[in-house]
């Protein structure tokens, strides 16, 4: 197709054909149409481009606030502010888990689809618009190539980023909230390219695409939190107590026999030594016999001197072998938490716990051990509880 043309010369009198009999024919077609002109059919009037230009920006600052306003939060964060949020959270939470399903994947990929294909189209848009995107006016030089990339870029950056994050970082579960209706049309119409490909990722990553916090990171993140969080010191102390529990164990908390306060064997319970063992502030007192502070063989409790008089001048080994506490032995790595269960069923049972005997060449041995071995440090169970609540030593 085209049309015919012929080449001509004006000699001062009248046409003449160039050259040849018939002259040259030049054959000329219209210029193929650019791919986006029928995909964005570009309007003549330059108010109507730049009312395009923000509808595609819109798109692209949409898209992008759904996405960090739906994903924001994964499943764990929002099954927390389900249960334990205010009502109107709570109620938002729900919505969103709706929506947000047995994962996020299919979510994910539509949003970003959609966000692409905006931000794609903007681009377009603005080179078919602005003077440096196409060939200049009769087919002179082009003009800035770089002036509609820069005003892309800018535009996307600012009115497709900044701002959405601005808005939803800070409102995000109340805007996913009342968007649902919105995000559930565009998952259906971008159901047949994201879904196949949301299945292929779950299949890939084999876990969703969520923050999940290990006992370390959460430990972190209330150490970080600590100043400008509501827990005040007591509490903050007292929940890395109880989560650092679980990764200590016994060699972690001894108290060397050097620190501990100690009787021996043959020790006369007398006014002196009452009031010493008083002054002392313990409940808990090992025993030894000999010269040697580590064989320990007893265990004295406080409360068992309530009927012994001074003036009589009581042996002590009389009191420990009336009473009989007996000892509580375990491995020195053996996990505090263990320990603490042990502890508590043998409160529970109205008995003393027992536990597996001490390794008599350990350096460092948890509790007092049989004559023929020989004890370094004790565990006693404020150790433990300090372990617990860090609040300085409690003898309980």
């Amino acid at each position: 197709g085209g049309r015919l043309f012929s080449l001509c010369a004006w000699d001062g009198r009248a046409w003449a054909h160039h050259g040849a009999a018939g002259g040259f024919l030049l054959r000329v077609r219209p210029a193929s149409p650019a791919l986006g002109a029928w995909l964005l059919p570009l309007p003549e009037a330059g108010w109507l481009r730049a009312l395009g230009a923000l509808l595609l920006l819109g798109l692209s600052a949409l898209f992008s606030g759904l996405r960090l306003s739906l994903l924001s939060l994964d499943p764990l964060e929002l099954r927390v502010l389900r249960n334990s949020g205010s009502a109107a959270e709570r109620e938002q939470a729900r919505r969103v888990q709706a929506v947000r399903g047995g994962g996020g994947t299919y979510l994910l990929c539509t949003l970003l689809l959609g966000q692409a294909g905006a931000n794609a189209a903007l681009a377009g848009w603005l080179c078919a618009s602005l003077p440096g995107g196409g060939p200049a006016a009769g087919g002179g030089p082009r003009g800035a190539p770089w002036l509609p990339v820069l005003l892309c870029a800018a535009a996307v950056f600012l009115g497709g980023e900044v701002l959405p994050y601005s808005v939803c970082s800070r409102h995000g579960l109340a805007i996913a909230s009342r968007t649902l209706c919105l995000t559930r049309l565009l998952m259906l119409a971008a159901f047949p390219l994201c879904y196949p490909l949301s299945r292929l990722l779950d299949w890939a990553l084999r876990q969703e695409l969520s923050v999940f916090s290990t006992r370390e990171r959460l430990l972190e993140t209330l150490r970080a939190a600590g100043p400008h969080g509501d827990l005040v010191r007591e509490e903050l102390a007292m929940v890395q107590g109880a989560l650092e529990l679980r990764t200590k164990v016994v060699e972690d908390v001894l108290t060397p026999l050097a620190d501990c306060f100690m009787l021996r064997a043959d020790a006369v319970l007398d006014f002196a030594t009452v009031s010493e063992i008083l002054r002392s502030g313990y409940t808990r007192i090992p025993v030894y016999e000999g010269d040697r502070r580590d064989n320990i063989v007893d265990l004295l409790f406080v409360k068992d001197l309530a009927f012994v008089d001074p003036d009589d001048c009581t042996p002590l080994q009389t009191v420990t072998r009336f009473y009989r506490r007996p000892l509580h032995c375990v491995f020195n790595d053996t996990r505090l938490d263990t320990l603490l269960e042990e502890f508590k069923k043998g409160e529970a049972a109205g008995l003393p716990p027992l536990g597996s005997p001490c390794v008599p060449s350990s350096p460092c041995s948890a509790h007092p051990v049989s004559p023929p071995s020989r004890t370094r440090q004790l565990l006693l169970f404020p150790d433990l509880f300090d372990s617990l609540v860090p609040y300085g030593s409690i003898d309980p």
